[in-house]
């Protein structure tokens, strides 16, 4: 019942937007204008293991975490075809994270607020397609190259 509600969720926008549990495979798109940084992308060089957490703002209390080991898929990566095949990139798409599910657990939630969802922001939409792929392209190079700890990001890599 649990990942057929998980299921809706994402196919409503909510969390990751591919959830393949017959493969334990998650996967999920960033947008690349995260100042500074690119933490995860960063982090996952040093290790892959990765959690991610869901929790319900909305009927009944529930806070979901699946946790697993990761790899950060960039544009120049041969992956990346695959993963467009599942996600489509949205504009200024910077990384896919697909993650080996290893466990899924639930916890009750009673202390996550109530809150009703409005609607999706455009803003990181409208900013990447005035400045095209070149500035976007830019912007990684002058933002996203490095962590705020300053290791890697592969981002640029070929």
């Amino acid at each position: 019942m649990l990942a057929a509600l998980l299921l809706a969720a994402l196919a409503e926008g909510i969390g990751l937007s591919v959830l393949l549990p017959l493969l334990n495979i998650a996967l999920g798109t960033d947008s690349g204008v995260s100042l500074p940084g690119n933490e995860t992308a960063a982090h996952l060089i040093d290790s892959n293991r990765m959690t991610i957490m869901w929790c319900a703002f909305e009927g009944l209390p529930r806070i979901l975490r699946v946790y697993g080991e990761a790899e950060t898929i960039h544009l120049h990566d041969l992956a990346w075809d695959e993963c467009t095949s599942h996600i489509p990139a949205p504009v200024g798409a910077r990384q896919y994270y697909r993650l080996k599910i290893d466990l899924v657990q639930t916890s009750c939630g009673f202390s996550v607020p109530l809150m009703d969802f409005d609607q999706q922001r455009d803003v990181l939409t409208k900013w990447a397609e005035k400045r095209g792929d070149e500035g976007v392209h830019d912007y990684w190079e002058k933002k996203n190259t490095v962590s705020i700890d300053g290791l890697p990001t592969g981002i640029l890599e070929k």
